[in-house]
């Protein structure tokens, strides 16, 4: 941040020196500085404009087949039609995060935003992303133009949605696997037994057959 401030900032009037001499704060990488924005405007999200989003942009304003639909769609470029997408964004948490900063961002200015452009010109700014993803990422995503900027909400609550749907089926593959594992278990110890009973009475048997060959 020190660098950035020295080579960008054309005027230092309003910058406090202790951000140039102070450490650690002035040897921070900008791009920490930038995620940790975007995770307070997640947090603002989920604190503040989530119980305020406007009218047109909730689930009400759709029917139930229109929402299904478009959700429909974006799953399935996400997880299925699209070979090429990168793979940072087949995590669909990565998706439901980005869409709560674009909501944040839209819903927290002052201007008239046309809110039936094409989304895809939205996710496709760099600005909206967290560090880990490059401009190269961007440009393997591919929606479809007639998913709008509206539909931002029931889109990010459909993914909410599929995200929880995978993490019970996960969370029921591991239970299952985990009692095949104990079933597994146990069978070899049934049988680690079985065999140890069978060397024992084996063993026994020659030993009683030696002392009578002995005794005769």
């Amino acid at each position: 941040i020190q660098i950035f401030l020295k080579e960008i900032i054309p005027s230092k009037t309003l910058i406090d020196n202790k951000i140039f001499e102070s450490k650690p704060f002035s040897s921070i990488y900008l791009e920490y500085i930038i995620d940790f924005n975007k995770l307070i405007e997640e947090c603002i999200f989920d604190k503040i404009l989530c119980d305020n989003i406007r009218n047109d942009l909730c689930e009400k304003s759709f029917s139930i087949d229109q929402q299904i639909s478009i959700v429909d769609q974006f799953i399935d470029m996400i997880l299925h039609n699209n070979n090429n997408i990168a793979d940072c964004f087949k995590n669909l948490i990565s998706w439901i995060n980005m869409f709560k900063r674009l909501l944040v961002r839209l819903l927290s200015l002052n201007m008239n935003i046309n809110f039936d452009s094409s989304l895809d010109d939205y996710v496709k700014r760099t600005d909206i992303w967290k560090g880990n993803v490059t401009k190269n990422d961007i440009q393997t995503i591919e929606i479809n133009k007639s998913i709008c900027l509206k539909h931002a909400y029931i889109i990010m609550n459909g993914l909410k949605k599929k995200q929880n749907e995978l993490m019970i089926d996960e969370n029921q593959r591991s239970r299952i696997n985990n009692i095949e594992q104990q079933e597994q278990n146990q069978n070899i110890m049934q049988k680690s037994s079985v065999i140890l009973s069978s060397t024992n009475s084996s063993q026994r048997h020659s030993e009683c057959k030696r002392r009578n060959a002995f005794r005769k």
